[in-house]
């Protein structure tokens, strides 16, 4: 995560459906309290409910969400019923919106 400057991954199954986040603050929280080892299994770490929106979602509700969270998870639904899996496309920041914003102030 330190060398690629990211602070949350997607966790997927086999089949690229989306399982959970890592995000930093809990990975830290886990090596703080002693639930993970540094070169250990993280999986105690991943947030399985996390802030996320369809690709079909508009500025608005991305926006909305991070005024209460510090990132959003961009899904695309692939398949129906069933077989319906959920791959992740992106996450989005308040950083990423700012340029946005600027243009438009």
């Amino acid at each position: 995560m330190k060398k690629a400057g990211i602070d949350q991954i997607p966790v997927v199954d086999n089949n690229g459906g989306m399982v959970g986040m890592l995000t930093l603050q809990n990975l830290m929280n886990g090596l703080i309290s002693g639930k993970v080892q540094s070169n250990g299994n993280f999986e105690r770490c991943i947030v399985r409910i996390f802030p996320k929106v369809y690709t079909t979602a508009n500025l608005g509700i991305v926006s909305r969400i991070l005024e209460r969270e510090s990132y959003v998870l961009i899904l695309e639904s692939q398949g129906s019923g069933v077989s319906r899996i959920e791959k992740p496309i992106g996450i989005i920041t308040a950083m990423d919106l700012l340029p946005y914003i600027q243009k438009k102030c």
